[in-house]
């Protein structure tokens, strides 16, 4: 059954698992032949699994990644994940595939680890986390290092922008805050190492960010909604709330940015006033 078993496992850790279950019987005396060709023949195995990750390594990490991030080079990602983080994620993966083995044959398998036709296997996996260790590093630094600089130089930016030509509103977050509100708040889940503090202070605020953005694009929606619809004809009865709201979004578009106190106050009389006065229109 043990000889059987090892013939139908498919992967290393498969292998692993099946030593596990059979490990009360494994000091018989009539399974330590067996079992030591079958041990040399896993070897091979996870040999031949390093070279795989190496391969896979060097393949995919400047591959194009699908998702939402279509405009970087870099690994895979799952659905939704950023960048970093989702680079981190598939390397930490790999990472995984290497050292478990590893740590099961240092720990059950003593014997075979120490003996000289496995010096080449040793070198191959030490090499290959090495590696793998410096790629995550590199990365989770190359990310820090830049991040506090950029986070305070986007929010900086004013809360909303007009178009020169159409006159419309939208809301000013840019992509890149977003985008760093994501990697925060996957770091701080995936990754061992700490945040740094302008990250661990964006994240905390993700939640209030979320809501005043969704106020502010009802604001610019309800407002773009009144300059596309008015007619010539209402607009002279509109005028002077029209003119309040635009000495009042003027705020807004020119010296209240994200890190601003008085933001809330900005907000909350802004979507009043602009409601009011799509209501009056839309009666």
């Amino acid at each position: 059954m043990l000889n059987q078993g090892f013939d139908d496992c498919p992967t290393v850790s498969s292998a692993f698992k099946l030593i596990d279950a059979f490990e009360g019987l494994l000091e018989r005396d009539s399974l330590p032949s067996d079992l030591s060709r079958n041990q040399a023949e896993l070897m091979a195995q996870y040999a031949e699994d390093l070279r795989e990750v190496a391969s896979l390594f060097h393949r995919e990490r400047v591959r194009s990644a699908e998702g939402f991030y279509l405009e970087r080079e870099g690994p895979p990602l799952y659905d939704n994940m950023p960048p970093v983080a989702g680079s981190l994620y598939w390397v930490r993966g790999l990472l995984e595939r290497v050292s478990s083995p590893m740590a099961k044959f240092r720990g059950s398998m003593r014997q075979l680890i120490d003996a000289d036709e496995s010096a080449e296997v040793l070198a191959q996996h030490d090499g290959l986390m090495q590696l793998l260790t410096e790629y995550e590093s590199t990365t989770f630094d190359a990310w820090a290092g830049g991040l506090e600089e950029t986070s305070a130089a986007k929010l900086r930016q004013p809360l909303l922008v007009r178009d020169e030509t159409s006159r419309l509103l939208s809301v000013n977050f840019d992509p890149e805050l977003v985008r760093l509100l994501r990697e925060a708040f996957y770091l701080q889940q995936i990754s061992e190492r700490e945040i740094p503090a302008a990250a661990a202070q964006l994240s905390k605020q993700r939640e209030p960010f979320r809501v005043l953005r969704g106020n502010l694009q009802l604001i610019a929606g309800k407002y773009n909604q009144m300059h596309l619809t008015i007619l010539d004809v209402e607009r002279p009865l509109l005028e002077r709330e029209l003119r309040a709201i635009d000495n009042l979004l003027e705020q807004g578009l020119t010296h209240l940015t994200w890190k601003s106190v008085d933001v809330q106050t900005f907000v909350k009389q802004a979507l009043h006033d602009v409601s009011a006065t799509h209501g009056r229109l839309s009666v």
